[in-house]
């Protein structure tokens, strides 16, 4: 095909394909990723060692509750230190509020209540409302259905 001139094999004219070095680093790097783990066995200890483990974790274990034992009994804790109660117990001041903040709540308290009624008179008068309507729905319905009873007769 070099006859038409569509030759797409590189001549070795000196130009490198960027991407093909980049497919290639990058190969290289991601080869690894897909192997399983490699996961070293690790060695079983003998009898013997383990039962010598077990033997010094006991004596641990007697030392530390007998050292515990020894500073309860003296009225100190684990480290030697003299356990001592307060000398004197701070009692709490009670905070004193600013006039300016009782006169605040003061009014807020009084605002509030003052809302609340108005809210209640509000609801008393749509129920009064609501009644009427409902009444003079009743009446005019009564009226129709009147009505219509007397042009069915």
């Amino acid at each position: 095909m070099d006859g038409f001139g569509d030759n797409f094999v590189p001549n070795g004219n000196g130009l490198v394909d960027p991407a093909a070095e980049f497919l290639a680093r990058e190969q290289d790097e991601l080869a690894g990723l897909e192997d399983p783990p490699q996961i070293a066995p690790f060695d079983v200890a003998p009898d013997a060692a383990i039962a010598e483990a077990d033997a010094l974790q006991q004596a641990a274990d007697e030392a530390n509750y007998a050292a515990a034992a020894a500073a309860a009994a003296s009225g100190a804790d684990v480290m030697g230190t003299p356990l001592r109660t307060p000398e004197r117990v701070m009692t709490p001041v009670p905070r004193v509020e600013p006039e300016a903040i009782k006169i605040w709540r003061e009014e807020h308290q009084r605002k509030l209540v003052m809302k609340d009624e108005a809210e209640e008179e509000a609801k008393e008068a749509l129920r009064e409302k609501a009644k009427q309507e409902l009444a003079d729905w009743y009446k005019q319905h009564d009226e129709q259905v009147a009505k219509t009873r007397q042009a069915n007769r």
